[in-house]
């Protein structure tokens, strides 16, 4: 059964983050993950402001999702 990683993510450092970018595709492959979502535009329609970008990582299973977040 598919195992699910949903990031709310505020980038703070944009310069950090377009090394981050760079190299995280390559590592979620490697467990088998695929991005479902990322980036574009979000928008809250209720509540606290959501943060600036949504990223939906799609895992083949539990265990590989955790061998990911291990990493």
């Amino acid at each position: 059964m598919s195992a699910y990683i949903l990031a709310s993510i505020e980038i703070t450092d944009p310069e950090a983050y377009e090394e981050y970018r760079r190299r995280v595709p390559a590592i979620i492959a490697v467990h088998g993950g695929r991005y479902l979502v990322r980036g574009g535009l979000v928008r809250g329609l209720e509540g606290d402001k959501p943060a600036s970008r949504l990223v939906i990582l799609e895992f083949p299973d539990m265990a590989r999702l955790e061998r990911f977040t291990a990493g």
